[in-house]
């Protein structure tokens, strides 16, 4: 499955952010301002490489920009969810990604979920209803929740836009264009608490660590997501909740309940079954872009004749 082997390593990146993030909060860290460091350290990491030599190909800044305020939004949410709720819980919410992205075709593009699709994505919706259910103090607040499925719908614009930004940009020049984009609102946002985030000694090296690590995972995803697609990459990096699970558990000691573990079970199940099925769905006929689509209301070419197609 081509795209798949960039986005896994994505994955384990974004799943150490995560949980870096949430040890980051015992320190004396805002979301906010956290969020700004990271995004601004990722801008400033990914600039040498996003803008060394000429491009072939110039246009792209606008889903670029549209691309990088959906990953800042995605952030924003994640990281308010963070503060709140326990990190395994928080990141199996926010990479419900699949389902969204999934739905917003069938609403918008009008293709047909079929039955594979909706299996995986009952599937996904009720593992993630385990996680979320009350269960004593392991149950995540309204709020966390509420924030977290924020992140998860703005992820997926982010999977649909960085798709349409890797078939204008190359990947390292896409990435870095996405990442001020994002950092440039949430800077703007409490510019001086983001500058004493990465000046603070005993909050710098997170934020630094956050931000070199998302600007590899936005490299990673930059060239691995227009190769494959926005489903199946959102859908394969939901093993971002293996890795913040785990880690969660030896860092922080954040624990989920056994009914909670049993939903996230779920969701990575048909999170696994929508990669497959995706990856088998056939390509569009114009996927190669060799050939272009017949504008609606011409005449369609006429068929050569039969001693044409008996040489053809």
């Amino acid at each position: 499955m081509p795209g798949v082997t960039p986005v896994l390593a994505a994955a384990a990146a974004l799943g150490t952010v995560s949980v870096l993030a949430k040890d980051a909060y015992a320190s004396g860290s805002e979301p906010v301002s956290l969020l700004g460091a990271r995004l601004l350290v990722a801008a400033v990491v990914l600039t040498p490489f996003a803008f060394r030599g000429r491009s072939r190909r110039a246009e792209g800044g606008l889903p670029a920009a549209l691309t990088g305020l959906a990953f800042a939004g995605a952030g924003l949410g994640e990281f308010e969810a963070l503060s709140r709720a326990a990190a395994p819980a928080v990141v199996l919410i926010v990479f419900i990604a699949p389902v969204w992205i999934a739905l917003g075709r069938r609403c918008h593009g009008g293709e047909r979920v079929g039955r594979p699709h909706a299996a995986a994505l009952a599937l996904i919706l009720g593992g993630t209803a385990l996680v979320v259910i009350p269960q004593g103090d392991t149950a995540p607040e309204p709020a966390a929740v509420a924030f977290a499925l924020g992140a998860s719908a703005m992820s997926a614009l982010f999977f649909v836009g960085l798709e349409r930004t890797g078939r204008r940009l190359p990947p390292r020049r896409g990435a870095g264009m996405v990442a001020w984009a994002a950092a440039l609102p949430v800077v703007a946002l409490d510019p001086g608490s983001v500058l004493a985030e990465v000046s603070r000694p005993s909050t710098a090296a997170h934020g630094v660590a956050i931000g070199v690590l998302t600007a590899l995972a936005l490299r990673l995803l930059a060239g691995g997501v227009p190769a494959g697609s926005a489903l199946l990459a959102s859908a394969v990096i939901c093993v971002e909740p293996l890795a913040a699970g785990a880690l969660a558990w030896l860092v922080l000691g954040e624990l989920l309940s056994p009914v909670q573990l049993a939903g996230g079970a779920i969701v990575l199940a048909g999170v696994a079954l929508l990669s497959v099925v995706s990856a088998r769905a056939p390509p569009s006929p114009y996927a190669t872009r060799r050939t272009t689509p017949r504008p609606r209301g011409s005449p369609r070419p006429p068929r050569p004749a039969k001693s044409a197609r008996r040489r053809l």
